[in-house]
């Protein structure tokens, strides 16, 4: 097992759409002490105790096909690979969206549970960012799950709660705290 103070060495390649399944291969396990809540579009902490499980294979299979519809669309999937271990993915679709057409969806990013916190996720985030910059887009958007951990880092790579919540999102997962970051 690594310490959170080695640094690894990470091929970091865009994916082929026969190697999207590897998602399943990835650890999301983690133990979630910390929720957010928005109110009054301040962001509040309550304390939860959640055990995030293994995925299933019905969800192995939803995360798969979400993959193979980004790609088909064109997206951008960026695979981060320790030797032959899958570390983490990240999609990126490439609808631009928005009241000025300036956004891109940072639609997935999933860090395996032994890589977290060496900068695979950091790195991801970094790439998508270009990326979306070559596209067009003046903003990155996530509708990211609202553990602590998880706003943390958004918030860590230059995200914000976002200005403009995107309706379509929003529908799909009001729960998630709706973020922005400028390109």
């Amino acid at each position: 097992m690594m310490n959170t103070a080695e640094l690894i060495e990470m091929l970091y390649r865009e994916m082929h759409k026969n190697e999207l399944h590897r998602v399943a291969e990835l650890d999301r396990r983690e133990v979630v002490e910390y929720w957010y809540y928005l109110r009054d579009n301040k962001l509040e902490l309550k304390k939860v105790n959640w055990n995030v499980p293994e995925w299933t294979g019905a969800k192995k299979n939803e995360f798969h096909q979400n993959l193979l519809g980004v790609h088909q669309r064109g997206g951008f999937i960026v695979g981060a690979f320790d030797e032959t271990n899958i570390a983490g993915i990240v999609a990126l679709n490439p609808e631009l969206f928005g009241r000025n057409m300036g956004h891109l969806n940072l639609s997935g990013l999933w860090v395996s549970q032994p890589y977290r916190d060496h900068g695979v996720g950091r790195h991801l985030v970094s790439l998508v960012k270009q990326k979306a910059k070559t596209q067009g887009a003046k903003f990155l958007y996530v509708s990211a799950t609202a553990s602590k951990k998880t706003v943390d880092f958004y918030m860590s790579c230059g995200f914000q709660l976002a200005k403009e919540i995107d309706p379509k999102l929003f529908e799909l997962e009001p729960k998630d705290i709706h973020m922005e970051c400028e390109l």
